[in-house]
């Protein structure tokens, strides 16, 4: 009788992440400057390497997992026959402050995928969001799934670059329309379309890595647009690629 068995192989990166259905199977190698914390599959790194470039690998599978990475310096994130879905919020949230790569093995087929954005104090819900430079790369399949309503597939804060990669992104939710945001010190206020980022103030709760907290208004006060007694308009639409910067294709073959 032959047995077949399924493992996940732990190679030379940093920090290799296996999913495992409710569990994760971590194998970090880089422990200086690097933090890790596991809750069921969801996986939270902080690295302070500013001079050297921080590298994962993913693989697996989990219905309900997610990697939130913050990176003081560069980053790679080597996906290598990962199926991973989350059920609300991000299942790869990075909060970088330099450009970090999503690396796709050669010859392998990578599915991610988010069910749910319901966090309306904060709609910047995507299958990966960025906050900085984000590479997409790799000779193999990167799908990228969005089906709740006001999800999008890709959203990065700074430019997108793709090379090489096949790349198909789906989104199936439906636009949010307009929702008022009233602040305790007066009336609603306007954010021209757009909630700000609520990713660098000190959390709420415990867990400062995850992609949701105080707002983030980089240095500056929102604008006010029509001031305490305007409708904020927020419309969160279901793009399949958003970025504030520039999305530029180097090569490969991209479906949205």
């Amino acid at each position: 009788m032959l047995f077949l068995v399924l493992a996940c192989v732990c190679r030379a990166e940093d920090i290799t992440i296996c999913y495992k259905g409710t569990t994760v199977k971590v194998t970090q190698k880089a422990k200086d400057s690097v933090n890790v914390t596991v809750e069921g599959a969801k996986v939270s790194i902080e690295s302070f390497y500013t001079d050297r470039k921080l590298t994962l690998k993913l693989t697996g599978n989990s219905d309900d997992g997610q990697l939130n990475l913050k990176t003081a310096g560069k980053a790679k994130v080597t996906l290598d026959g990962l199926t991973l879905t989350s059920q609300e919020g991000a299942p790869v949230c990075l909060k970088n402050k330099k450009k970090v790569e999503i690396a796709v093995a050669k010859g392998t087929e990578n599915t991610l995928t988010i069910t749910a954005c319901t966090d309306t104090a904060n709609h910047k819900a995507a299958t990966i969001w960025a906050k900085d430079k984000l590479l997409l790369s790799g000779k193999g399949t990167l799908n990228i799934i969005a089906t709740g309503d006001g999800c999008r597939g890709i959203k990065t804060k700074k430019d997108i670059i793709i090379e090489d990669l096949m790349l198909n992104v789906t989104t199936s939710g439906n636009n949010l329309g307009e929702k008022p945001f009233e602040m305790a010190f007066g009336g609603p206020l306007d954010f021209d379309g757009e909630m700000p980022d609520f990713s660098d103030f000190p959390p709420f709760g415990n867990d400062s890595l995850r992609c949701e907290g105080p707002p983030d208004f980089d240095g500056e006060m929102p604008d006010m647009g029509g001031g305490f007694g305007g409708k904020h308009k927020y419309v969160a639409s279901t793009k399949g690629i958003a970025s504030k910067g520039k999305v530029i294709i180097n090569s490969g073959n991209v479906t949205v």
